[in-house]
């Protein structure tokens, strides 16, 4: 009788080590893997933002290359204006002083 007691009693306090230990490993496990895939996610989306913010910066010094390339059309066309202007105003110059 003693010995089914102690029996009774010494299965359910195993029962309850082996569910804890067993519940301890799981718990350290799941959090191993769960720091393995916060890695494993942060360096995908580490690249991923690296990759997007060098587009975005390529793209900006796109935009900055073709508004340059405007800005020297520009200045090219003023400088065609003002050279025809100079050729009208040598011509004007030669034919008053003729």
């Amino acid at each position: 009788m003693a010995g089914e007691l102690n029996g009774e009693k010494g299965g359910p306090a195993a029962g309850n080590a082996l569910s804890k230990s067993v519940g301890v490993v799981g718990t350290r496990v799941g959090r191993g893997l769960g720091k393995a895939d916060g890695a494993f996610f942060g360096q995908k989306l580490g690249r991923w933002g690296c990759s997007v913010i060098s587009a975005v910066v390529a793209t900006i010094f796109s935009v900055v290359a073709m508004i340059s390339a405007v800005v020297a059309t520009i200045f090219s066309v003023v400088a065609m204006i003002s050279a025809v202007v100079a050729t009208i105003c040598s011509v004007v110059a030669m034919i008053s002083v003729r």
